[in-house]
């Protein structure tokens, strides 16, 4: 029952449909793909408020690294192009 806490301004894009992914810190207990997941806003206030719950679709292992002086990053261990980088 992994619970995500999102910012306000993020609210109205995931309750459209248009914000289906985020980038988190790796967890103790890994989020896995058909995990129930409980996105939330304002988590540890008297705020706190449920936005949506849904399904864990996938998983992908995201990372930065130095290549020849340029930053890179790799999503399960593929190197991302420029182009693919900025989207």
């Amino acid at each position: 029952m992994p619970a995500l806490n999102f910012q306000m301004k993020f609210v109205p894009m995931i309750v459209n449909g248009s914000k289906k992914q985020t980038i988190r810190k790796e967890r103790k207990n890994r989020i896995k793909p058909g995990d129930k997941l409980y996105l939330n806003t304002g988590m540890r206030t008297r705020a706190c408020s449920r936005v949506l719950t849904t399904v864990c679709t996938a998983v992908d292992l995201l990372y930065f690294t130095d290549v020849r002086g340029l930053d890179v990053a790799v999503v399960n261990n593929r190197q991302l192009s420029w182009g693919e980088t900025e989207e």
